[in-house]
């Protein structure tokens, strides 16, 4: 998808030192990229409302973010004029 090859970069959540999180933004898009860089359970961020899963590496959602987990998530706007959610 070309948001993540061109988008806007912005990291996320700095205070879960076990994840990386950031957004990417563009071309009315943004998408939101959670990484768990541990080999054990990690606490999941608070996420806004209006995510939507496009993407596990488990094939679904926990609770916790599990071992070397993957999520992407499509932020969607909550209203017309919504622009970015964090």
């Amino acid at each position: 998808h070309p948001v993540f090859a061109a988008g806007a970069f912005e990291q996320q959540y700095p205070g879960y030192k076990d994840l990386f999180c950031y957004t990417r933004t563009g071309e009315g898009e943004q998408y939101l990229v959670l990484l768990n860089l541990t080999a054990e359970d990690a606490v999941r961020p608070p996420l806004p409302d209006n995510t939507r899963l496009v993407y596990n590496s488990y094939g679904q959602q926990q609770q916790m973010l599990r071992p070397y987990e993957a999520e992407i998530l499509r932020l969607v706007s909550l209203s017309k004029h919504a622009n970015k959610p964090f």
